[in-house]
């Protein structure tokens, strides 16, 4: 409230008004950052300072056009270009706070891990057919066929980070429709030959499997998927380019970029 001072000698009466701490929108504002990116649910949790509890939040809203809380943490700096981030203005109450804490919403255990498969035009099916149909491997029927469904599925999806996948052989069984037995023979073929590697833990008490995890080989990733660029490939791919005339037509351009 505005006080009233009164002058004794001229009795006027004279209003002061309290002034407010002006805020410095270039300081530096302390982010305390323990997000999990791979949340199960996406959120994480806000500290609210003035009532001291916890607001959710989404790591990345639904809108795809609109950018992750992440990527604005990472580019914003000071309160200025806090102020524009989607996170003051769904949550007003942090342009008071001198610091944001962000904490996990989900228990770390249960993070998600964003994978990322091949397409279906990515990989090479015909080769994988005709390694194992009437090959040099002189499989039978029956094994031609389980290690050409196995691969097909493996292939399409394995992370392309890791080239491995999670799952269990009777996962796999249900999945293609096959027997238990089926599906773990093919595997011990295809280890056999060079094309996967299991990695399996159990427990000490009572043999309990604690999950499987297949990783394809380079064997199988040479054979069956689209391989990197090489260096050498960028390099004569980049010098292409720049020997290419202002004045070529752009479909000749595409058509020679296409080439490499």
């Amino acid at each position: 409230m505005p006080s009233i001072d009164i002058d004794e000698d001229t009795s006027v009466e004279t209003t002061t008004m309290k002034e407010t701490p002006t805020l410095d929108l270039n300081a530096k504002v302390e982010i305390i950052n323990f997000i999990n990116t791979f949340d199960v649910k996406g959120n994480c949790y806000l500290y609210h300072e003035g009532e001291e509890k916890l607001v959710s939040t989404l790591l990345r809203p639904d809108d795809r056009k609109r950018i992750s809380l992440m990527k604005e943490l990472e580019e914003a700096r000071t309160i200025r270009q806090l102020h524009k981030t989607r996170l003051f203005k769904d949550h007003p109450f942090l342009k008071k706070q001198k610091r944001i804490i962000l904490l996990p919403y989900s228990s770390i255990s249960k993070s998600h891990m964003q994978t990322s498969h091949y397409s279906e035009r990515e990989i090479n099916r015909t080769k994988i057919i005709n390694t194992f149909w009437k090959s040099k491997l002189e499989l039978h029927y029956d094994a031609a066929e389980a290690s050409i469904l196995v691969c097909s599925f493996l292939a399409q999806n394995i992370d392309r980070n890791t080239h491995g996948l999670g799952i269990s052989q009777s996962k796999i069984a249900i999945v293609l429709g096959m027997s238990l037995r089926r599906v773990s023979d093919t595997l011990n073929r295809l280890e056999q030959l060079g094309y996967v590697r299991r990695y399996t833990e159990k427990a000490k008490r009572g043999k309990l499997s604690l999950g499987t995890f297949i990783q394809v080989t380079e064997n199988f990733s040479s054979q069956f998927l689209p391989q990197k660029r090489s260096w050498e490939s960028l390099r004569k791919s980049k010098n292409r380019v720049l020997s290419i005339n202002h004045k070529t037509p752009l479909r000749s351009i595409i058509f020679n970029f296409c080439k490499v």
